[in-house]
């Protein structure tokens, strides 16, 4: 189980932590957690998310060099399957 799911739960764990994909590594940010188990903690899970995405992004655009390019580069799996 992943996801709102879990973090719902209260347990906090997020594939993008644990097991980081892209450039995921170099962000800081938090994971958020609920106790209810519920579908309602299961939504606030989904708004704390979208709440704290704007800092992941912000983070992002701060790696972007003057010549346009970002300086983490995706996995040669990512790009392949971008060109598609």
């Amino acid at each position: 189980m992943t996801g709102p799911t879990i973090r719902a739960a209260g347990i906090p764990y997020d594939n993008r932590k644990l097991f980081p994909y892209s450039s995921y590594d170099e962000f800081d940010f938090d994971i958020p957690t609920r106790t209810d188990s519920d579908c309602f903690g299961r939504y606030m899970i989904r708004v704390a998310e979208m709440r704290r995405e704007p800092e992941i992004v912000r983070q992002a655009m701060d790696k972007i060099t003057d010549e346009g390019r970002s300086r983490p580069t995706l996995p040669a799996s990512c790009r392949r399957s971008a060109r598609r």
